[in-house]
């Protein structure tokens, strides 16, 4: 069974409607990777405007 974690989606270009939060596979590791948990996360207001395609 494949692990997954939540996630902020991004599916096509838009305002802040366009993300949802949901659940995603984790992708397979690499030896010199490593898994972080997060506890916590914000977001830079300048963020909103990469998928709307720029300011």
């Amino acid at each position: 069974m494949k692990q997954t974690m939540k996630a902020a989606l991004l599916t096509t270009f838009g305002g802040p409607d366009v993300v949802s939060i949901g659940e995603t596979a984790l992708r397979d590791m690499q030896p010199d990777e490593a898994t972080v948990r997060i506890e916590a996360a914000g977001v830079n207001p300048l963020d909103k405007y990469g998928p709307a395609g720029g300011p």
